[in-house]
């Protein structure tokens, strides 16, 4: 009967997948970026109302540069003209002027594009292109870059990203585990919640609206390698077990019912950490947050339900035979790692805090940098033609200063009208702004509005420039005045997301340890459970300062994702000491004993988990690179510090063991067959 009840969970949930995969497949790129704009914020107010008077217009740039230095770019070229013309009457383009040019050997065309005329600014944005390298003259150069050039060229490359990069992912788990287990039937059950839960997300995702993103882009590797991780727990428990002299099914039900409640802590951890994205004011982050802490619920309840199924079905005498032969080859080393941790306790604790406070220290020291166009490979041909841009223009995005008519109404209009010379002289006379674009703007209304390209910069280099162009409109007459547009917007949505990063923390920290305290029902457990994890992101955050990396969206995420994430391998450990605790051990077989039942699991998943987001250093996008390799340092440290930190702060109080002392030996519970 319990045969065939395996048999029908796993066909329920193959239809299951079968249903849904469909939708899955039907999950397509936001070719705009608009989930990456934040809502709600003034950034969001002050576009919303650029928008409603001047209408929802986006600057691409294109650029001609003779190829030869014999050959001269004209205004007045009948070619330049021709191509102005044929961009002009583009659909979704209101207007195309030329820009006065830096350089005399070239020239510069801005295009305005109205995404309501059209069917979104991407394909606008292909039209200009197209239309511009066809028609431009053989002796000169094309190049189109511009803020919504650049929004596509993003949204192309997440598209190949998100076919490379998880199927990279899966290979690399699917290999690692294979080398664990040395089964591939074995290896395919752990990664099938995943995949599953990957499935119904995706399909979730499609029947919301959503679109992928930079930041949504992340989350199917997150669930594939968090998935996996998580299930390597069920199935070495289970495989212990077995190596133990329990039958498969004892042995399932048994390990299920043991890790109901850690895996309900580390569940609970994990989700804290991803909900702790959702207060953001960014779309993207909040859904990436929410949708990543219910994939992970609904891959653990996956695991649960299909794994203990799976091994029923597949563990057989032969299997039994060779667990069993396997597990009687070598004694646990367990208990000379706890001996060894008693001795060097407190040199390591002391240790640990030394480089907790070295850590946080230079987290002081991080700086900020979150230019849009560090998410594209540097190879990339958007980036080159933004160099080429660079070289001869000094720049390539745009910002509009908002300039709303004052209180006054229609007096002082002469006064305001030198006030915009003023304002426009002031604004050529800064280092940040190449060039204005075209003459002012003036809404029935009496809004202006001032446009202006500018210079390569950092994003602390251009906030300082957005605030003080803001501060000089308002001392010239305008007190309303604002910087928008969707460099501006994006830049101090971005800025704010890495600022905010301290209160995610903050929150995260204080409901994992609620939730620790809950579980364990002990407050020194609890803070135990944190603290280790905590340096952990000390000291990657003062690693990335001290080699000079700035903050970007990505690392920005990756302290209040991985501290929920990492803690789980703490929970497994801690709950193991205190059921030996519970059951009469002294605190150093406690420590062997938790280091016997967990160090195998813990070793696998953090090292699947590491792994997993290694792989995203192989992907083009500079948001996929930098929290994969964020992520795994996080996890690699998290795990010297479980096996490590942890027990030896437990052993501090443990009196000092004589030469060559062992704990007792470690009859485990489980070691007899159980019904």
């Amino acid at each position: 009967m319990q045969r065939w009840r395996d048999i029908a969970v796993l066909v329920v949930l193959a239809l299951a997948a079968a249903v849904l995969a469909p939708l899955h497949l039907r999950l397509r790129v936001d070719l705009e970026n608009r989930a990456m704009k934040s809502q709600g914020t003034p950034e969001a107010a002050a576009m919303a109302e650029r928008n409603r008077v001047f209408g929802a217009e986006h600057t691409a740039l294109v650029l001609l540069e003779p190829r030869t230095r014999e050959v001269a770019v004209r205004p007045d070229d009948p070619a330049v003209l021709a191509l102005t013309r044929a961009l002009g009457s583009l659909a979704g383009v209101t207007h195309v002027a030329a820009v006065p040019r830096p350089n005399a050997d070239c020239h510069l065309l801005a295009v305005e594009i109205d995404a309501a005329r059209a069917a979104g600014t991407a394909p606008v944005v292909r039209d200009v292109q197209r239309v511009a390298r066809e028609l431009a003259p053989v002796t000169f150069h094309v190049a189109v870059s511009g803020q919504p050039v650049g929004e596509v060229a993003i949204a192309d490359a997440i598209r190949n990203e998100q076919m490379r990069i998880v199927p990279a992912i899966a290979v690399a788990l699917f290999a690692l585990l294979w080398l664990r287990y040395r089964r591939a039937r074995l290896a395919f059950a752990v990664m099938l919640p995943s995949l599953l839960g990957i499935v119904a997300i995706g399909a979730l995702q499609v029947g919301l609206g959503h679109q992928l993103d930079p930041v949504s882009a992340l989350l199917h590797p997150v669930l594939l390698t968090v998935g996996v991780a998580g299930a390597v727990h069920l199935v070495e428990g289970v495989l212990l077990r077995v190596r133990l002299g329990q039958e498969p099914g004892p042995a399932t039900r048994n390990t299920v019912r043991d890790l109901v409640l850690p895996t309900a802590l580390t569940c609970g951890t994990t989700v804290a950490g991803f909900a702790s994205l959702a207060s953001s004011a960014v779309p993207a982050i909040t859904r990436f947050g929410l949708l990543a802490a219910s994939g992970v619920v609904l891959v653990v309840l996956l695991a649960f339900a299909l794994i203990p199924a799976w091994l029923r079905l597949w563990i057989g005498p032969a299997q039994v035979r060779a667990l069993r032969q396997r597990g009687a080859l070598a004694p646990p080393a367990s208990p000379l790692l706890a001996v060894w941790l008693r001795k060097s306790a407190r040199p390591l604790v002391v240790a640990a805090g030394v480089l907790a406070l070295l850590g946080a220290a230079a987290w002081s020291q991080l700086r900020v940098d979150t230019d849009p166009l560090r998410v594209l490979p540097e190879e990339h041909a958007f980036r080159h033609d933004t160099g080429r841009f660079a070289a001869r223009l000094g720049g390539i995005e745009t910002f509009d200063l908002l300039l709303p008519p004052p209180a006054a109404g229609n007096q002082g209009r002469l006064a305001r009208a030198a006030g915009l010379l003023r304002l426009q002289a002031g604004l050529l006379a800064d280092p940040q702004v190449v060039t204005l674009i075209g003459a002012p703007r003036i809404s029935a209304e009496g809004h202006a509005l001032v446009r202006a390209l500018l210079a390569p910069g950092s994003s602390e280099v251009r906030e300082r420039l957005f605030s003080a162009c803001e501060a000089r409109a308002r001392q010239l007459g305008w007190p309303g005045a604002v910087a928008t547009g969707p460099t501006v917007q994006i830049l101090r949505d971005s800025a704010a997301l890495v600022r905010g990063q301290l209160g995610s923390l903050a929150s995260t920290l204080v409901v994992l340890l609620l939730a620790l305290w809950a579980g364990f029902r002990s407050l020194p457990m609890a803070l135990l459970g944190l603290v280790p994890n905590l340096i952990a992101c000390l000291l990657l955050y003062g690693g990335l300062a001290a080699l000079g990396q700035p903050l970007s969206v990505a690392t920005a995420m990756i302290g209040a994702v991985m501290l929920g994430l990492v803690v789980d391998d703490s929970v497994h450990f801690l709950h193991r000491f205190l059921q030996a605790r519970r059951a009469g051990s002294s605190r150093i077989s406690a420590v062997a004993r938790a280091l016997h039942r967990t160090g195998s699991a813990v070793t696998v998943t953090s090292l699947v988990l590491a792994a997993g987001f290694a792989v995203g250093l192989l992907g083009d996008l500079t948001t996929t690179r930098e929290f994969g390799a964020a992520a795994a340092a996080a996890i690699l440290l998290a795990l010297l510090a479980d096996l490590g930190l942890t027990p030896a702060i437990l052993l501090c109080r443990e009196p000092a063991p004589r030469v060559r002392q062992q704990p007792e030996a470690l009859p485990c519970p489980e070691s007899a067959p159980t019904t």
